[in-house]
């Protein structure tokens, strides 16, 4: 993939006078700032002026020429439809994060709620694939809430991300339906689905299964970190031969239950899920924790440390156009390696020729990379 030849196809909605860089210049010093740290408008102007040189040596930006003002990209994320920043983010991970058989990948909406128009409660959502190792966004969609469904969405991303045998994909209730998981095994793919009580009847069916049938095996464990004391019981039970036809290639029910003490008070949860795998509890085990990755280390890590559904930054595609380059910024502090996004970011901050030859170049497929040295 050729990232700046990716940029320079993006429709340029700038007035004809005052252009002083042009619209592909604007966009990859945006990426490149936001990335080494400058995020926000009057800091990536001042990471225009604090590394001057070295970009104009590695952009061929023209000399002389003041450099871009807080209201200039300001200007940029407001105007910029983000549908095309969407296709080269895409674009991009699919050329330098090829999947591999035996990866998981999660699937997931998230509403960007300073988008809401606060009326009939339309809003903007991310949908996401998401590689469970080592945490990185590898797909992503936009939708409309009242133009299309996260369903119908999600269906899509799977059909056009690359058919490879033997990915599993983890989805939650909203997902438990029909046409989804018959694309999936055409795919000759795997899933673990969450059951609830969405789908009524199979919900019910197989909580009375699970509840006088005896499990394949059970996988016990207790975890006493995280002010409480949990106990995780995996068990698996061979799905019921009459759902096996409706639920294609559906081999096994997995229940969990999940029990212990927080605050000094008793919990108990329990929760379903259906697989066409055939393991044991304790190869589920570790799936089933892994599940919750695209929750608490993608969609809390976009709300809490890049405030996306109250940023300081409004109006026109700019929340988008942010919520893009944060998913960009994780899945590389991700695919470098950092133990935490706030380490991932003091170790880019101002390695600009670095982060630039990642975006042109990138890394390696999917494992684990030392942080930059």
């Amino acid at each position: 993939m050729n990232l700046i030849h990716q940029l320079k196809q993006i429709p340029d909605v700038r007035g004809s006078r005052g252009k002083r860089y042009a619209l592909w210049q604007l966009l990859l010093l945006a990426l490149l700032g936001s990335l080494c740290g400058y995020v926000g408008y009057r800091p990536l102007s001042a990471f225009c002026v604090e590394n001057r040189a070295e970009l104009e040596a590695i952009l061929a930006l023209p000399k002389g020429v003041p450099t871009p003002s807080y209201s200039t990209f300001r200007r940029l994320f407001i105007r910029v439809e983000h549908t095309p920043i969407v296709e080269i983010f895409d674009a991009w991970c699919h050329s330098f994060m090829r999947p591999t058989p035996g990866m998981w990948i999660g699937g997931d909406g998230k509403s960007i709620r300073c988008t809401s128009n606060h009326n009939g409660g339309s809003y903007i959502s991310t949908v996401s694939l998401y590689s469970h190792t080592p945490g990185c966004v590898i797909a992503l969609s936009i939708m409309e809430n009242h133009k299309t469904s996260e369903i119908a969405i999600l269906r899509e991303c799977i059909q056009s991300y690359p058919d490879i045998p033997g990915l599993t994909y983890t989805l939650d209730a909203l997902h438990c339906q029909t046409d989804t998981v018959d694309l999936i095994v055409a795919q000759q793919q795997y899933y673990l689905i969450t059951v609830k009580a969405n789908q009524k009847t199979l919900h019910q069916q197989l909580t009375d299964w699970v509840s006088t049938q005896s499990p394949i095996s059970v996988d016990e464990q207790t975890d006493p970190t995280h002010g409480r004391t949990v106990t995780r019981t995996v068990s698996v039970f061979k799905m019921p031969a009459e759902l096996q036809q409706k639920w294609q290639a559906s081999q096994q029910v997995i229940h969990v239950k999940r029990e212990g003490i927080r605050e000094g008070k008793p919990f108990c949860y329990q929760t379903l899920y259906m697989s066409n795998h055939q393991f044991s509890a304790a190869q589920y085990s570790p799936h089933i924790q892994e599940r919750w990755g695209i929750e608490n280390r993608l969609h809390w890590v976009r709300d809490v440390t890049f405030c996306e559904d109250h940023p300081p930054r409004l109006g026109g595609h700019a929340p988008v156009n942010w919520a893009v380059f944060n998913c960009w910024l994780i899945t590389l502090i991700r695919q470098l390696g950092y133990r935490t996004i706030p380490d991932g970011i003091r170790g880019l901050t101002n390695r600009v020729e670095k982060v630039f030859n990642l975006l042109i170049n990138g890394f390696p497929p999917l494992q684990t990379a030392t942080p930059l040295t």
